[in-house]
């Protein structure tokens, strides 16, 4: 199941708005599509946070208001804590280079086996594909989730 499919279950919109779990996949691919879109024109550069590309989700299309940005993006976070999974020849050599090497700086999308949209791999070992638990951080302060959401350091 993909991480915005079941952010879609976790929301709640799939009991207010039953079978509309493709159009709402489709409605959360594009809106990330325009804030990346809008952030390059903006700032030059296509990363984005959450509420920002929440912020051209069409809420009421899903009988949602505004306010509800927060809940929704709690569920996508929970959604990949449940989804998120290290890819184990990135995390072979994440713990090759943070013995060999003095701290760099790498993004998050190249341990993970799918690009996640602000989870932090926070603890050793992660889940691999024999079902170890991926330890996640989703930090509590948003400013603290800005600065560690997009780049870990080895």
């Amino acid at each position: 199941m993909a991480c915005f499919e079941r952010t879609y279950e976790l929301s709640g919109i799939s009991i207010t708005c039953p079978n509309v779990s493709a159009s709402f996949v489709q409605n959360r691919i594009q809106a990330e599509a325009r804030a990346r879109r809008t952030a390059k024109d903006k700032r030059g550069a296509s990363e984005v946070h959450i509420d920002e590309i929440y912020s051209y989700f069409p809420f009421r299309l899903f009988g949602l208001a505004r306010r509800d940005l927060n809940d929704l993006a709690e569920s996508e976070f929970a959604a990949e804590l449940e989804l998120c999974r290290a890819n184990p020849d990135m995390l072979r050599q994440y713990l090759d280079m943070k013995r060999a090497r003095p701290p760099r700086r790498i993004h998050l999308r190249h341990l993970l086996g799918f690009r996640s949209a602000g989870a932090v791999v926070a603890g050793l070992p992660p889940r691999t594909d024999v079902g170890l638990p991926l330890r996640v951080l989703r930090p509590r302060q948003r400013q603290e989730r800005d600065a560690v959401s997009q780049n870990i350091w080895l």
